[in-house]
């Protein structure tokens, strides 16, 4: 199998963001995700599922991820976890356990904010 390429033209959220807390009806409270990180795990995972439509990795994979630092000040582990997220909702990977390696940097021109590439892990 050939690698996955894909790209993301919104930039993930921070996972500082990702949850929010929550009350029900009875006034029981429980921290939930946010509208706005699931919202945007929606959206990329529509992105990378168009981009490649049918494909469905069941092996381990090393992950290549370059995300477009938009603020100075944003943790590039706190951006990984959205975009892991978008991925394995997006059905091309079954679970995020199947990442057994993992390379992350910051992209350095302007543009689209995440390109990446999933690499199907070949058995000995």
């Amino acid at each position: 199998m050939t690698d996955i390429l894909f790209h993301v033209t919104l930039p993930p959220p921070s996972v500082n963001r990702a949850h929010v807390m929550r009350r029900s009806h009875t006034g029981a409270s429980w921290i939930g995700k946010s509208k706005d990180y699931t919202g945007w795990i929606k959206s990329a995972a529509l992105e990378i599922r168009s981009q490649n439509p049918g494909v469905r990795i069941e092996g381990d994979i090393t992950l290549h991820l370059n995300i477009r630092r938009d603020d100075p000040r944003s943790d590039l582990d706190n951006r990984e976890k959205a975009l892991i997220d978008a991925i394995q909702s997006s059905g091309v990977i079954v679970n995020d356990r199947q990442i057994v390696e993992k390379h992350t940097r910051w992209l350095a021109t302007a543009g689209c904010a995440v390109t990446g590439a999933i690499v199907p892990k070949v058995s000995a």
